[in-house]
Parts: C-alpha cells; structure tokens; sequence
C-alpha cells in the first residue's frame, strides 16, 4: 500500500463475490490513484499520478471498470468514496462484506 501524508478517498465494491478497493491519496509524490483486488490480494497496476482528487476518483472508477469488463464482463455498481481514516478497525487495504 502507499503511505499516505495528506488527505485521500477510498471506496469499497463488490460485485458477484469479487471485492475491489479503489483508492485515490496524497503520498508525498502527490495524489496516487490505484485499484486494489481482493481476489488476487495484489494491486490492479502500478499507480497512476494526477493533479485533484476529482481527477483520481474518475481514473479510479474507470480502471476498476476495466478490471471487472476484462474479469468477465461484469458492471462497475455505484461507487460511495469515504475520507480515508473513516475506517473503523481496519488497516486500510479491506473490510469484507461480512464485517461492514
């Protein structure tokens, strides 16, 4: 995981039992956006660099998008992002369904 120094996002999905974390933070190279899948317990690609949160939220959507067509064919469901450190418990990479 990148180590966070500012403010970011996060949003977590799932769709048909495949769980994606989506994230866009500030690290000190400036805002990070990458997807990571729950599944592979790997991250979906090196990070992509971007200049507002804004901009990381939509590449971050449309990678995880990318992820799920290229899985097999499934649709991206609504995405809710969350402040980062909105987490109750966990450390940052996943919250299973179960324990939302």
């Amino acid at each position: 995981m990148l180590n966070t120094v500012g403010d970011g996002w996060f949003a977590e999905i799932e769709v048909n039992g495949f769980g994606l974390r989506l994230i866009c933070i500030e690290t000190g190279a400036g805002i990070a956006v990458n997807v990571y899948s729950h599944k592979d317990q790997r991250w979906a690609d090196v990070p992509m660099w971007v200049h507002t949160f804004d901009e990381g939220k939509s590449m971050a959507t449309n990678r995880a998008q990318k992820l799920l067509t290229a899985i097999g064919g499934l649709k991206l469901p609504s995405v809710e992002w969350k402040k980062v450190g909105s987490e109750s418990k966990d450390s940052g990479i996943y919250t299973p369904a179960s324990e939302r």
